[in-house]
Order: C-alpha cells, then structure tokens, then sequence
C-alpha cells in the first residue's frame, strides 16, 4: 500500500512549430492547476491493483482507503 501526491499543470504558451533542420521548441513555464493524491494497494503475486484518488491528502481519507481494503479481506 502506498500514496503519492501529483500535481496538475497546463501548458502555458503554445509549442513553435518545426521547420525542416530544427526541432520542436516550447517553453518550460506552466499554469499550475492543483493537486490530487493517488492511493493504491496491490497484491504483486496475482497482479491486482485497487487504486483511489482523492483531492486531499488526510489523516481520515487514509483511514478510509484502509477500510476499504480491509473489507476485499475479510478473512484477514
């Protein structure tokens, strides 16, 4: 089991277009647009995953996650 926050971004400026010789070019800024958490568990022997995403990263939204799981186990 494990979390991991992400981040939201959007592009910004527009990529200039190639022209034969030179590559793409596009600018490094971005807009930020926010951030979600992942949650997933997995079980690497049978190659499940059991993943949920939320908007906020707290105590009770990983308490919640746990419970879930724990009731796919019952007999655990």
């Amino acid at each position: 089991m494990d979390e991991s926050p992400r981040q939201l971004i959007g592009e910004n400026r527009r990529a200039i277009e190639m022209r034969p010789g030179q590559p793409m070019r596009y600018d490094y800024e971005y807009i930020r647009k926010g951030v979600y958490n992942i949650f997933m568990a997995t079980e690497p022997l049978s190659g499940y995953r059991y993943i949920k995403i939320s908007e906020r990263k707290t105590k009770k939204e990983w308490a919640c996650f746990t419970e879930e799981i724990a009731t796919l186990y019952p007999d655990a």
